[in-house]
């Protein structure tokens, strides 16, 4: 077969030929002939009507070289000037552009002769008036055609154009949807069918969704966005030379058929003139996995049959056909599937038509409905949704207007049931003053955004419409500096449509500070002071049941400050320019303000001379108002990185804020404000701001030592291999210090001072092992600021992060912190000290005195292992003691061992009875012993029979005794109740009594030698 590109060759080839014989050129002029000459591209002939085709200049209207260029998917800013409408092909012979006999349903079909072409509504003005529109490539007058927005709302056979919103015929071109042919586009809803043509109104009927789509759907199908269960979604779905159609979720061939053995694959089936492959061959096929169970197998494809669904009234489709209805009975009927129904009523001149549609039973979401007036045009309309069986619609007679108004009610692609009962009441009332949409009446049109917004005068109502559902009106309000303003909306009826009203501090939706979306007739909204000038917008809440048109009064007042704010000084000092001074005297100011209410902002000009440090405070009390602190620049910018304090509490009302440091004298302005509006913030609050600063030397550092690789050693700490923990010189150990020689000397030892809440001095207290202990006292000036006291060890020696962290708080704000930390088996390691503000109140060269002990390590005894799976502290790993001797003859047993602090150790007998047995502690003062009896969980502790009193004296004895009431194992324990308690060595003394005969212990028990000590 000849290309397309070698045919229309030889076809200029032989033009060429044949204008070179001197035969007449291809022009209606006899006096222009084509210019021939070789070119690769139109614009080296010289333009005009020439094009380049086929490597030769010729006169020509298109290129058909370039159709692959031309067609509907290349945008149209890059499809070449030669290049025909998508509806056209450029003839090979006549290089002029000729309709394609299959673009059917776009442009003027040839056998239609009363047609009138167009490319846009200039086009059709000459033949059918000023009102024509274009739509798909021809001319339609506007008279007699009906409004919409969606095609269910057009006749059967039409569309809804897209971009005129007026019922079209369909021919069925939405194949040819573009930028070039929007109005061609399917709404939202729909689907072009590209087999019709036509736009198909698809519903979500919750068939299946993309989880479930293997339980409910055939094999092979999957869900689509529509809920659908289908064959493909898109074109990889399918197998090759097959394309998907969207609308019908079927795969379809690309090659046309007249019979099955046309298709070029066993699995296909010639189904409408086209190869597909088949979705069913049998019913039951389209009743599996909880598909639809009234559909059935039809043409190879699975279908619903048409409704089982009867009603007397029909035919009712129509305006002319409609099925009248009286006021005081209204209406009750059948709507079937695919159907629509048009019931009309009769209306007097001057009255409002309120009418509530009812459905029973369920599966109607989507149902729509319309109110046409007497001359068919659409008053209002709704659709059902699954929230409500119930829609409401309102219409309004003129002055003169008598007949019928109608109610259409269609289920337009609703497939959920076959039938539904519906039913009409409608209620008559006065109606309110008609809207005059003409456009003398509408002098500030347009006025639908912020910089059309029309002009309200304080305390006279403005009268204004609404035109049309999508309408918007804007309007703008000066009001006196430090004013508020309230907007009231009325002269409307609600039920004629839900009018809303917000209002604006500036021309960008981000500024809306009030809305009111009330459902009543009258609307009331409140703006507080912010701005000078305010917008107000109002719009129309929901299309669904309101009338095209509507009228509304729209009154603006200003709302003055209250008068509890008179005492709010130096007014308007929100804006940099009325910012108040705050002097400084010997380092320190402070000025008296008051927050009036939510809005309210106040500036505080200062300036801080150079080489200075200090904060900026505001105080307050909380529970009136959560106060925002903010510093910033004298023109009003942000500082670099910005700050800012909002953490304020119920048990703390300040917020501060360090100042930064400069070798220049520096002017800041500090912002006001009210941080959180949650709760009920008084009005006109009280705060003080104060500024104080203190010189900078007080807090010069050789180095940060927040860090902890720049910690303070206390005493000779050797540097574990490759870090850097200390820095400087060691301070003595134990760290101690008294509060009145720091704030004398803060460089003395166990001294330190604390500049700004950003500022941390950190303590490195060295290698410590199991069974020390870290005492912490900290005093200082709590009045100056709240300080804590962290303690915890390095997680690792090259990470230098803290773990096993402790933070000790000043919860009685006494300006004193002590407290212990143990050190565990688990838990050795490096450990710090860190000593930290609390909040950004205060520090300002706050002196401290820090005391830091760590008790002496403590070594393990011969009873202890290195883990505690292995000491004594239990009875299950009691050291057992064996009598030597028999057990008539007294006898001590003596044991020498050590204690730690937090360790216990427990030691087992076996006691003769009525036995007395004395037993004593030395040597550990704080210490005690107490005696039990054998636990029922020998993990547990004891059962204390006698409990010793703490070993006390300067030799730290106790002593315990006491009788055995039987033979039993009886169980010693030692330990520090204490944290004061000493550790050490410590002797334990057992004396036992004489008692009657019994057995001894020893080899009878199978006990070994006592372990030494």
């Amino acid at each position: 077969m000849m290309s397309n590109l070698v045919r229309y060759s030889c076809v200029v080839v032989a033009m060429l030929a044949f204008v070179g014989c001197g035969r007449p050129p291809l022009s209606n002029d006899a006096d222009a002939g084509p210019v021939i000459s070789f070119c690769e591209s139109d614009e080296q002939c010289g333009g005009g009507s020439q094009l380049c085709v086929a490597g030769a200049c010729v006169i020509a209207v298109c290129n058909p070289g370039v159709e692959a260029s031309c067609g509907i998917d290349t945008p149209l800013d890059q499809r070449p000037e030669s290049c025909c409408k998508f509806f056209e092909n450029c003839n090979q012979i006549s290089l002029t552009c000729e309709r394609d006999p299959e673009a059917n349903g776009i442009g003027c079909p040839p056998e239609d002769p009363t047609c009138t072409p167009c490319v846009d509504n200039r086009d059709c003005a000459a033949d059918l008036g000023f009102s024509s529109f274009c739509s798909g490539g021809r001319c339609f007058a506007q008279d007699g055609r009906t409004d919409c927005n969606q095609d269910f709302q057009c006749a059967a056979g039409e569309r809804c154009d897209a971009t005129e919103f007026l019922c079209v015929p369909d021919s069925g071109a939405c194949r040819f949807c573009s930028a070039e042919f929007p109005e061609l586009c399917c709404a939202t809803g729909s689907v072009c069918d590209t087999e019709t043509g036509s736009c198909l109104s698809i519903v979500d009927n919750g068939e299946c969704t993309p989880e479930n789509a293997t339980e409910v759907c055939r094999i092979g199908d999957q869900c689509d966005a529509f809920g659908r269960c289908v064959q493909c979604i898109d074109t990889s779905d399918c197998g090759p030379n097959i394309t998907c159609n969207p609308a019908t979720g079927l795969c379809e061939s690309n090659n046309r058929c007249e019979t099955d053995v046309e298709c070029e694959n066993d699995l296909l089936r010639c189904i409408g003139n086209q190869c597909i492959a088949p979705r069913c061959t049998a019913n039951s096929e389209c009743r599996e996995f909880g598909s639809d169970q009234r559909q059935i197998c039809e043409n190879y494809n699975c279908v619903l049959p048409p409704a089982v669904c009867t009603e007397t009234d029909e035919p009712n489709n129509t305006i002319v056909a409609a099925t009248p209805a009286e006021l005081a009975t209204g209406y009750s009927g059948v709507l079937c599937r695919g159907d629509l129904d048009v019931v009309s009523f009769p209306v007097t001149p001057g009255k409002r038509y309120a009418v509530r549609l009812k459905i029973v039973g369920s599966l109607f979401a989507n149902i729509n409905a319309d109110l046409l007036d007497t001359t068919g045009a659409v008053e209002s309309r709704a659709a059902w949704t699954s929230a409500s069986d119930t829609i409401n619609l309102i219409g309004v007679t003129g002055a003169a207007e008598t007949g019928r108004f109608a109610v259409r009610v269609s289920s337009g692609g609703v497939i959920a049931a076959d039938r539904w009962i519906w039913s009409m009441t409608v209620v008559e009332s006065i109606a309110s003053p008609e809207a005059d949409c003409s456009v003398a009446a509408n002098a500030d049109e347009p006025n639908d955004a912020f910089a059309t917004a029309t002009a309200l005068t304080l305390g006279t109502a403005k009268s204004s419409q609404r035109c049309g559902s999508s309408d918007v009106d804007f309007f703008k309000v000066d009001v006196p500096e430090l004013n508020g303003l309230t907007v009231t909306l009325d002269g409307f009826e609600n039920a004629e449509g839900n009018l809303n009203v917000q209002i604006f501090k500036g021309t960008s939706a981000a500024d809306v500070v009030a809305s009111a979306t009330g459902i009543t007739n009258v609307e009331t909204i409140n703006a507080v002071e912010s701005v000078t000038t305010f917008y107000v917008k109002v719009t129309l809440a929901s299309v669904a049941g309101a009338l095209a048109n509507q009228s509304y009064r729209v009154l603006a007042a200003a709302v003055p400050r209250p008068e509890a704010c008179a005492g709010d000084l130096g007014e308007n000092d929100g804006v940099v320019s009325g910012a108040r001074l705050l002097t400084l005297t010997d380092s320190i100011g402070q000025l008296e303000g008051q927050r009036c209410n939510v809005q309210d902002a106040d500036f505080v000009s200062f300036t801080v001379p150079a080489n200075v440090g200090g904060t900026v405070r505001v105080n307050f009390t909380h529970s009136t108002g959560d106060l925002r602190l903010d510093l910033v620049r004298p023109d009003g910018t942000a500082l670099s990185p910005a700050r800012s304090s909002n953490s304020s509490s119920a048990a703390l009302g300040a917020e501060s804020i360090d100042l930064p440091v400069s070798d220049s004298e520096q002017s800041y302005i500090a912002k006001v404000s009210l941080g959180a509006t949650s709760g009920s913030p008084m009005i006109a609050q009280p705060y003080t701001v104060v500024v104080s600063t203190y010189d900078l030397g007080v807090c010069a550092e050789a180095f940060d030592d927040s860090l902890l690789v720049n910690a303070h050693c206390i005493g000779d700490i050797a540097q574990p291999v490759g870090s850097r923990q200390c820095i400087g010189e060691a301070l003595t150990s134990p760290l101690s210090s008294v509060l009145e020689d720091c704030d004398a000397d803060a460089s003395t030892d166990g001294c330190g001072i604390i500049c700004g809440g950003a500022d941390n001095d950190t303590y490195r207290l060295g290698p410590l092992v199991r069974d020390q202990q870290i005492s912490i006292d900290l005093d200082y000036d709590f009045e100056e600021g709240a300080l804590s006291v962290v303690v915890g060890r390095v997680s690792t020696a090259t990470a230098l992060t803290l773990s096993n962290i402790t933070t000790l708080l000043d919860t009685t704000r006494s300006g004193v912190i002590t407290g212990t930390v143990n050190v565990s088996a688990t838990t050795a390691g490096d450990w710090f000290a860190i000593v930290k503000p609390v909040g950004t109140t205060g520090h300002e060269g706050q002196a401290y005195a820090l005391s830091l002990v760590a008790s002496a390590a403590c070594s393990l005894d011969a009873f202890d292992g290195a883990t505690a799976a292995v000491d004594n502290s239990v009875p299950l790993r009691a050291t057992r003691r064996v009598r030597a001797t028999p057990a008539r003859l007294q006898a001590t047993d003596v044991i020498t061992a050590t204690a730690c602090s937090g360790d216990v150790d427990v030691y087992r007998i076996n006691a003769l009875d009525t036995e007395e047995i004395v037993v004593t502690l030395s040597g550990l003062v704080g210490a005690r012993v107490a005696v039990g009896t054998e636990p029922a969980n020998l993990s547990n502790a004891a059962v204390t029979i006698a409990n010793g009193a703490a070993a006390a004296g300067a030799s730290g004895v106790a002593e315990v005794i006491f009788t055995s009431a039987t033979v039993q194992p009886i169980f010693f324990t030692i330990n520090r109740p204490l944290s004061t308690a000493a550790t050490g060595t410590y002797t334990l003394s057992i004396d036992y009594g004489a008692g009657p005969v019994g057995e001894g212990e020893g080899e009878g028990e199978g006990e070994g030698e006592p372990p030494p000590g």
